[in-house]
């Protein structure tokens, strides 16, 4: 049953690495320090579709700024307002809610048909991960902080989201196994076999976290889809709800 169905994108922030700037070529080059990340960068927001393809990105915010801060500077708000109405893009919970954007449900006290709309909006929402996961995996230039100048940082970037969609369009394997001597950023886990592991994409919010500022406005898309899976009787699955207790003990 497709309940997500006027779904058109995911989205997400992505730590692009680079050595630091200097204070040449910028005013604040501390402001691209990420702490979480323990180094250097800027916040890569992007649109994806089902096909892993990137269908919108932006990268015009320091890497201490959050995905919050970042989507809001991408210009994204008025892209997605020129979507048909009832047409929106699913984010995780560092996003606000609104018309054109559905994030989960926030808290721990979930209806059963809230926390059922929680897993299946962050089914489609493990799209953006898979095409990040696929991105960091082919191209090895972002293992590693970039060695370029910052006015060139976001045309390098460009190029590789271009070569990644030509990549997607014509149905190129992504490598299997590290041809360099760079290792991949451990926030981009790999399985034996050189694919992604799972483990990258489990990030369903299971009743529990913080919500953020506006995290719990009213979407009607959103209650759309909480309201469609509790006529249908359609919750999480117990299998899910079994491994995320498991992970979480």
């Amino acid at each position: 049953m497709d309940v997500v169905r006027k779904c058109v994108g995911a989205t997400d922030g992505l730590f692009v690495r680079m050595i630091k700037p200097s204070a040449k070529e910028v005013a604040e080059p501390n402001l691209y320090y990420n702490g979480h990340k323990k180094g250097f960068g800027m916040n890569f927001q992007a649109v994806c579709d089902a096909q892993y393809r990137i269908t919108a990105w932006k990268m015009n915010c320091p890497g201490s700024q959050n995905d919050r801060t970042a989507f809001n500077f991408s210009g994204f708000d008025k892209l997605l307002a020129g979507l048909p109405e009832g047409h929106f893009v699913v984010g995780d919970a560092a996003y606000g809610a609104s018309e054109r954007v559905v994030v989960p449900f926030p808290g721990t006290s979930l209806s059963a048909s809230q926390d059922a709309c929680n897993y299946y909006v962050s089914q489609c929402r493990m799209a953006i991960e898979q095409t990040y996961g696929i991105l960091v995996r082919r191209w090895g230039i972002l293992w590693r902080p970039m060695e370029v100048r910052i006015e060139k940082f976001e045309h390098v970037v460009n190029a590789v989201v271009r070569l990644h969609n030509f990549c997607r369009d014509r149905k190129v394997d992504v490598p299997t196994e590290n041809t360099g001597s760079a290792i991949p950023p451990p926030e981009v886990a790999f399985d034996d076999d050189g694919l992604i592991s799972s483990d990258y994409f489990e990030t369903v919010p299971v009743r529990t976290g913080r919500p953020v500022k506006d995290q719990a406005k009213a979407s009607k898309p959103r209650e759309a889809i909480r309201k469609e899976l509790e006529v249908a009787g359609l919750m999480r699955p117990e299998h899910n709800i079994a491994r995320s207790h498991k992970r979480a003990s």
